[in-house]
């Protein structure tokens, strides 16, 4: 599943910087979670994920931007592979010198395999979203970025290793993220921040998160 993935947001992230204006400025980055935690159910496990993130401005008022992660997900000597995308769109409704407020909608999705000892073998979750960005700038080189999206028909699949598959359909999807963004320069940049994914399932425990503060590198160009 993972391999059919890449190709196409790869492929997609090309097109992006293909399409994007030689005026704009767009950023790539790169994230690593430095205390990361997934809960399924009433279990936790420890979450390391690298993620792979470009925004690209279309005009004043409109952007795209995807992220690519893929992480491990551990606890004692259980641990599987976990995978997830998003693709973006933001449209500007509010920027003043200080303040910018972006009304935002795309597609989510994460996937992670069980260990081999385990009754179930993959699970993985898609859905539509819609939500608000807002950017806060401190000072020329320092800004803070808030980011809060739902779930929009969300759906799931669960595959067991006796060859069924159960589907569902979680509810209350929440994204949050937190950003404080430093520039070191005109094109190099800090990031520390906060991630959180959440949702009740129908075929996992009803109570789901993935959440991690992160530490990101930043380019803009």
């Amino acid at each position: 599943m993972r391999k059919k993935l890449i190709i196409p947001v790869l492929t997609m992230i090309s097109l992006l910087m293909l399409a994007s204006s030689t005026l704009a400025v767009n950023t790539f980055s790169v994230n690593t979670f430095f205390n990361g935690n997934t809960e399924l159910g009433n279990t936790d496990y420890d979450l390391s994920q690298l993620t792979f993130g470009l925004t690209v401005p279309l005009d004043k008022k409109v952007s795209i931007g995807a992220e690519l992660a893929s992480g491990d997900i551990e606890r004692y000597s259980a641990y599987g592979d976990t995978f997830s995308y998003r693709i973006k769109g933001a449209y500007n409704i509010l920027a003043d010198r200080k303040f910018k407020l972006d009304l935002t909608g795309g597609v989510y999705h994460r996937s992670f395999e069980y260990p081999h000892d385990w009754s179930y073998s993959d699970y993985e979750i898609n859905s539509l979203f819609v939500g608000v960005d807002g950017r806060l700038l401190l000072d020329p080189k320092a800004w803070i970025d808030l980011g809060l999206a739902i779930g929009l028909l969300p759906d799931e699949k669960l595959d067991l290793y006796t060859g069924q598959h159960r589907k569902g359909n979680p509810d209350s999807l929440v994204l949050f993220n937190f950003k404080f963004n430093y520039l070191l320069n005109k094109q190099l940049g800090l990031t520390v921040g906060y991630t959180s994914e959440t949702y009740n399932s129908e075929r996992l425990a009803p109570g789901n998160s993935h959440t991690g503060l992160s530490l990101s590198g930043f380019y803009r160009f």
